[in-house]
């Protein structure tokens, strides 16, 4: 696909407008920019920003806006720090969600669950717990983003394919 074809489906007004659904759906806080859900969507609609944002984003220069940083208390007394984007960030980066998850995830395995629409770590339960009570006696559970295995041949249960990798392969 043409870049300037999956920017034209991004900033669509039928995705843009999509997005802002599902963005005052999820609700949150305001960004930095102080605007609130409702402060912007009325902007939006009242038509002061979507022809303009979308130009923008087809121009290629839409300026990146700043997160507003907020510390999240943790249970061991410590704390986190959570990036809180501008509704209008949010809806942007929704806008590219639904048009690359439906580039990308028909393409993805049916046994992968993490960050894929519609599945989680609960889904994964499922498939685990039948592979455990067929009698196989290991089951290999991978974080590729924070494991410290090399890209090499790691160990998997009797029988398993031993060409399983952690570099994505």
């Amino acid at each position: 696909m043409e870049q300037y074809e999956l920017m034209a489906r991004i900033g669509a007004l039928s995705n843009l407008n999509r997005a802002f659904r599902a963005v005052k759906r999820n609700k949150g806080a305001a960004g930095v920019d102080g605007k609130t859900m409702a402060e912007t969507l009325a902007y939006r609609q009242a038509g002061h920003q979507a022809q303009a944002l979308r130009e923008s984003l087809l121009q290629g220069e839409h300026p990146p806006q700043a997160v507003r940083g907020v510390h999240i208390p943790k249970l061991d007394g410590g704390s986190r720090q959570l990036g809180i984007p501008t509704v209008i960030a949010r809806g942007l980066q929704q806008a590219i969600a639904q048009v690359l998850t439906g580039i990308y995830e028909p393409q993805c395995s049916a046994s992968s669950f993490g960050f894929r629409p519609g599945r989680g770590a609960h889904d994964a339960l499922r498939p685990a717990q039948g592979v455990v009570e067929s009698g196989k006696t290991g089951l290999v559970d991978l974080d590729l983003e924070h494991t410290s295995i090399p890209s090499t041949t790691i160990g998997c249960w009797p029988g398993c394919p031993k060409t399983a990798k952690t570099n994505g392969s």
